[in-house]
């Protein structure tokens, strides 16, 4: 977030910038993220899947921005450079923190340690025993009381096996940690017995998402059109105790169709932890 006003403040400086009258460096940007590229193999097959891990570790007190940024900030962005016949997936972005500030300003930030995949498919016709050379383009926007643009760059060269030989996995605590942070897809959320959503409705009348087990609910917005959310959690006493949040949300000004919709992540929380799910909501538009 930017607040609209920052807060002087007396700084203890370091005696030597006291006594030569010299002052701190000024925060880089580029400095405040480190950026590096990990991959959950150590040697790629023919025609085999694996998947990058963009690893950004931001400085303390410090926070980057998800795919939506939210009500301030910019999205932070990943490309993957792959040697000719990879196939390159989709940049998949852990679930971020919501991060509230003054204004009822929302914005969805990640602090310390993040990881960013791409599944990547090597093509068929790869040689066994030629390097696979990867690399990564990544920028942000890093922010505390002040924000700061940023970039960076990293690479990584892997060896390649052959078809018959068995996966060489590398990297496999962290990985399992950065997946449980990825949403789940939107069946495993209808698989929870007693579900229920009431699809897609008209603008005047609210989104029901109910969980039975859960303790409470959010809902993070992937689109960055400047639409208007009101959310409301409500706890229901019922026989199969559940969840429900109410969601109301309008188009952006101007929007001519006759549908609207958007995806997003619904977080759920029960007695075991925190769940999170890839869903999609929207309305028929009344005129």
């Amino acid at each position: 977030m930017i607040p609209a006003f920052l807060v002087c403040a007396l700084v203890s400086l370091p005696a030597a910038a006291l006594q030569t009258g010299t002052s701190p460096p000024a925060p880089d940007g580029n400095r405040l993220v480190k950026v590096e590229l990990v991959a959950d193999h150590a040697a790629i097959r023919p025609g085999a899947k694996f998947t990058l891990a963009a690893k950004l570790t931001v400085e303390p007190k410090w926070h980057i921005y998800w795919q939506n940024p939210g009500d301030a900030g910019v999205p932070t962005r990943v490309e993957v450079h792959a040697p000719p016949g990879f196939k390159v997936g989709a940049v998949q972005f852990p679930v971020p923190a919501r991060d509230e500030a003054d204004g009822d300003l929302v914005s969805y930030v990640y602090t310390g340690e993040t990881a960013l995949l791409v599944d990547v498919a090597a093509p068929e016709d790869w040689k066994p025993g030629a390097s696979v050379d990867l690399a990564i383009d990544a920028s942000w926007l890093v922010c505390t009381s002040v924000c700061l643009r940023g970039s960076g760059k990293a690479s990584l060269s892997l060896a390649t096996a052959s078809k018959s030989e068995p996966e060489h996995l590398a990297n496999e605590k962290d990985f399992a940690r950065w997946r449980a942070r990825l949403p789940r897809p939107y069946e495993d959320l209808l698989a929870i017995a007693g579900y229920h959503d009431s699809g897609f409705r008209d603008r005047a009348k609210p989104f029901v998402v109910s969980v039975p087990g859960a303790l409470a609910l959010d809902f993070y917005p992937r689109t960055t059109e400047p639409i208007s959310l009101e959310l409301m959690n409500l706890e229901l006493a019922r026989e199969a105790e559940a969840c429900t949040m109410k969601l109301t949300f309008a188009p952006p000004a101007g929007y001519t169709g006759n549908r609207y919709d958007f995806s997003g992540v619904l977080a759920v929380r029960d007695a075991s932890g925190d769940k999170y799910y890839d869903v999609g909501f929207g309305y028929n538009v009344v005129r």
